[in-house]
């Protein structure tokens, strides 16, 4: 027979309900950050090439340069992947 759920109950499966939609909330907004990063790093990489490469690369300021735009957008990345339904941790693996 159905017996009715305990208060107890009733309130852990608010909240993980609440915690799939802060999850879902999440993933979305990791797309978007990682959409507008290699969206910008696509429509400024001429003028990246013409103003940065073609510079000695090895000087102080291209290298902070290459590691502020590539580390950043390579966490993005990363981070995105690592929040998105497409991995899987070792931890879902049962």
């Amino acid at each position: 027979m159905f017996k009715p759920a305990s208060p107890e109950q009733a309130m852990l499966r608010q909240q993980f309900l609440e915690s799939k939609e802060t999850t879902a909330w999440l993933r979305f907004s990791m797309a978007g950050c990682a959409t507008i990063a290699v969206y910008d790093t696509l429509i400024t990489l001429s003028d990246e090439i013409e103003l940065v490469w073609k510079r000695n690369l090895w000087m102080f300021p291209a290298l902070l340069y290459f590691g502020n735009r590539y580390v950043t957008l390579a966490t993005v990345l990363l981070t995105s992947y690592t929040v998105s339904p497409f991995h899987s941790s070792s931890s879902d693996a049962v």
